[in-house]
């Protein structure tokens, strides 16, 4: 007698699980029918891959009644605001204006700046030193006697330094 698996048409067993799958043509289908149909070997053979590919099926799921038991909302499109905001052309968009805002802040800040200030004033020529020989001497002379009568008191306090928070006309 011979072992389970020894059957000598290797072919007809090699069709087995083209059998199972209903992937033969009709003329060959009736071939390996009967050949399964005299050979017990063949026959234990396919027996085994139809429990295999019952034990391998998918279960079904019941997909609506498990999203009912954990309470999903149904899907909603984003907003036309949502999906602009995470478009990347916008986004990048908002950073050169971002970075031309802050650039524009800090080019503001710098020609405000007191040292500035000071460097354009003395390039402009009617706040110059020599720009002084427009005022009468009369009102030099009524404005040192007035700088004369002032008194410089010097503290006894410690001086207390506060940091400036912003700078220039701020």
């Amino acid at each position: 007698m011979r072992d389970r698996g020894d059957c000598d048409k290797v072919t007809m067993r090699e069709l087995l699980p083209d059998l199972l799958h209903d992937r033969l043509a009709a003329s060959v289908r009736a071939d390996v029918r009967s050949h399964v149909d005299g050979c017990a070997e063949c026959r234990a053979e396919l027996e085994l891959l139809r429990r295999v590919k019952a034990s391998a099926a998918e279960p079904r799921l019941d997909t609506p009644s498990i999203g009912a038991r954990l309470r999903l909302r149904p899907y909603r499109r984003p907003s036309l605001f949502v999906s602009a905001a995470r478009s990347w052309p916008l986004r990048a968009a908002a950073g050169v204006v971002l970075l031309l805002g802050t650039a524009t802040v800090i080019r503001d800040r710098t020609a405000n700046r007191p040292d500035s200030v000071v460097a354009s004033a003395a390039q402009s020529p009617e706040l110059s030193v020599g720009g002084l020989t427009d005022i009468p001497e009369s009102d030099l002379r009524a404005l040192a006697a007035e700088m004369a009568r002032l008194e410089a008191v010097t503290s006894t306090e410690p001086e207390v330094v506060v940091p400036a928070v912003g700078r220039g006309g701020e």
